[in-house]
């Protein structure tokens, strides 16, 4: 089964059209997470090397 945009089988169960603030600003919010996680796992490869 192909996605076909505007399908009512949308998986966010919401329109598409999302401004293109949102859209940066969801951007900038799931960068800020992935940095955050990736220093988290860096940090704890570190801890359980020195352990």
């Amino acid at each position: 089964m192909r996605f076909r945009p505007g399908a009512s089988g949308n998986p966010l169960g919401r329109p598409v059209n999302i401004p293109d603030s949102d859209i940066l600003y969801l951007v900038r919010v799931l960068q800020t997470i992935l940095v955050k996680a990736a220093a988290q796992l860096r940090n704890d490869a570190k801890s359980k090397v020195n352990t």
